[in-house]
């Protein structure tokens, strides 16, 4: 069959900056992997409808200047661009019903959540609890939440249930 491309675009402001601009291949060039300073919204314009996107641990909804700012540009960048998918992890119940808070007040109808709890495949072993300063690696036992949502265009999603990728 036709061979199938793949291109990765890493891209926040935790990206290293001696690796902004560098695009790595594999695959003998079918796979592509980007490297940019800054955030989704900010990148030139480029049509990424049908696109999967990945969130991981992004501290969306909470509150934290950067983060509280950053966030409702990159969502309405997405939601211009939908039909795509979205994937957002969380290290916490707190932080993940922050984001889901923030991406159904910024959506509206035009998200539709597909799965929303605990990731079972994503979480740490440690200690139950940690003491006051007391750092042991990885922070005690963490639960990562996730939601795998799509984000429709506005009519479809008046519409339509749309599919859920993760099915």
């Amino acid at each position: 069959g036709p061979e199938r491309r793949a291109e990765f675009v890493l891209c926040g402001r935790d990206v290293p900056a001696e690796l902004h601009g560098q695009v790595i291949a594999a695959a003998g060039g079918l796979v592509t992997t980007r490297h940019l300073v800054g955030y989704l919204h900010d990148l030139p314009a480029a049509d990424l409808s049908g696109t999967l996107f990945i969130a991981l641990h992004s501290g969306m909804g909470l509150d934290h200047p950067e983060l509280s700012a950053s966030w409702p540009p990159t969502l309405q960048r997405l939601r211009a661009s939908s039909p795509v998918s979205l994937t957002v992890t969380s290290f916490n119940p707190v932080e993940h019903q922050a984001a889901e808070r923030t991406m159904r007040a910024v959506l509206l109808t035009q998200l539709t959540v597909g799965f929303s709890g605990v990731n079972r495949a994503g979480s740490l072993c440690g200690k139950d609890v940690i003491r006051p300063f007391e750092f042991d690696g990885s922070q005690g036992k963490r639960n990562y939440s996730v939601i795998h949502a799509r984000i429709l265009p506005q009519q479809q999603a008046q519409t339509d249930e749309g599919f859920y990728l993760f099915d």
